[in-house]
């Protein structure tokens, strides 16, 4: 069972969100593409604090992208959390992204 299974083509310089309901426990997030990606998790709170501030502004470290990003988060409580996968903008004319979030252990 996966919250999310998505293939899609993001042009460089842009982001795409999801959100998904998550339990308590630990779950994997995986992303891989054709070009550098900055990929992350994000709480509710966090999320609309970045949205707040104006189109990319999530807490990506400059430098970090990468053409995989594989990380396991553990989930203290049940809540909305967003996925946000971003290509670089130094990546024209975008990437094909395939983006897995599943309970960890999957």
């Amino acid at each position: 069972m996966s919250y999310l299974n998505q293939e899609v083509f993001i042009r460089n310089g842009r982001e795409q969100h999801w959100f998904v309901d998550l339990f308590p426990g630990k779950v994997r997030l995986q992303a891989v593409g054709d070009r550098r990606l900055y990929c992350g998790l994000f709480d509710e709170a966090t999320y609309r604090r970045a949205k707040s501030r104006g189109p990319l502004r999530f807490p990506f470290r400059f430098g970090s992208d990468r053409t995989a990003f594989d990380r396991t988060y553990d989930i203290a409580q049940r809540a909305r959390y967003y996925v946000v996968v971003r290509v670089g903008a130094f990546n024209p004319p975008g990437g094909n992204i395939h983006v897995i979030l599943d309970p960890a252990g999957w």
